[in-house]
């Protein structure tokens, strides 16, 4: 499909950095945010495993941030 489209834009990707979440019960979570899928959010924990966190069980605040990770882009232009 390149000759209908063009040259795909080059685009790095940015890597999911680690980052403290907290539940609604105030357990602190260390993991990196990889999206949210349906309800449950993509954490990779420190020791590599990744889970399926169910969004309504973090903290309002640790709510608010996914949903800006989400509403941000995730990848650049090298342009840029």
């Amino acid at each position: 499909m390149t000759e209908q489209f063009g040259e795909a834009p080059k685009v790095k990707m940015v890597e999911a950095k680690w980052e403290i979440w907290f539940n609604k019960k105030g357990k602190k979570i260390t993991a990196r945010f990889h999206g949210l899928i349906k309800d449950k959010v993509d954490f990779e924990l420190k020791n590599g495993k990744r889970v399926s966190y169910p969004l309504e069980q973090l903290s309002a605040e640790s709510q608010v941030r996914i949903q800006r990770l989400i509403d941000s882009p995730v990848m650049m232009s090298e342009d840029y």
